[in-house]
């Protein structure tokens, strides 16, 4: 595992705000530098004939959520981490104009935050679609963190981390590493419910050392690749008992 990129995108994105997200990407994808005029936001939105000041109102109220979106990249087995911001800044701008002043919003976004990404989440984009993280919401933040790790792997059918790694990588509280039965219903069994739909029969096997107490070292995640489907529209799962727990 050389590099595994993390990212998380807010539910609270309604529709309007998800078609947004895909639109200004789209955009930064060709240079970081983005620049919305009032009436170009309206054309898209569909927002009709609504005044300047209600139109950045209705941006403002969406970048505010997409300054909030932050990406973690690892390399090197996990030893480096970079965190950074998809958009650094925003800010309105009023050019004056014989006729009419032309209102607009200049977006800053960070060009390594896009790059990160990878060609599967743009080709998402540069389809029109919205991007599979997008529309799968998760409704556990360890099963939603894991989510992002194995997806690099989704066709090699395993992962494993040591204990060390699963608790750093998921922010798992240390706490749980005492208290078994909470890490199995918080933890594992979230993740077993949300994530095999995805990762088809879904397991999880726990390795020990080969020593006096035989201490547990890691977890083995394995799936199987030959019932992945590559258009999995990413709906929310059913309720799943874990195999193993």
């Amino acid at each position: 595992m050389s590099e595994i990129v993390e990212y998380d995108f807010p539910n609270t994105f309604n529709a309007q705000e998800e078609e947004l997200f895909c639109w200004v990407l789209n955009k930064a994808v060709k240079s970081n530098k983005v620049v919305l005029k009032t009436q170009e936001v309206r054309d898209f939105a569909d927002l009709g004939n609504i005044s300047d000041l209600r139109t950045i109102t209705i941006l403002s109220e969406f970048l505010d959520k997409l300054i909030e979106i932050k990406i973690a990249i690892f390399k090197n087995g996990y030893l480096e981490k970079e965190r950074i911001s998809l958009l650094e800044s925003y800010k309105t701008r009023i050019k004056t104009g014989s006729k009419k002043d032309e209102v607009s919003v200049e977006l800053q976004m960070n060009d390594l935050a896009i790059k990160s990404m990878g060609t599967d989440f743009l080709a998402d984009l540069k389809s029109g679609g919205i991007p599979t993280t997008v529309r799968y919401q998760f409704k556990n933040r360890y099963a939603r963190r894991l989510y992002r790790f194995l997806l690099p792997h989704i066709f090699e059918g395993r992962l494993f981390f040591t204990k060390e790694e699963l608790f750093d990588l998921l922010v798992i509280p240390e706490s749980y590493d005492r208290n078994k039965g909470k890490l199995t219903k918080s933890v594992f069994v979230p993740i077993k419910q949300e994530l095999s739909p995805i990762f088809k029969g879904l397991r999880l096997s726990k390795k020990y050392k080969a020593e006096r107490g035989a201490p547990l070292y890691g977890y083995k995640f394995t799936w199987n690749v030959s019932k992945i489907n590559s258009n999995n529209s990413f709906k929310i799962p059913s309720e799943e008992v874990l195999d193993d727990y």
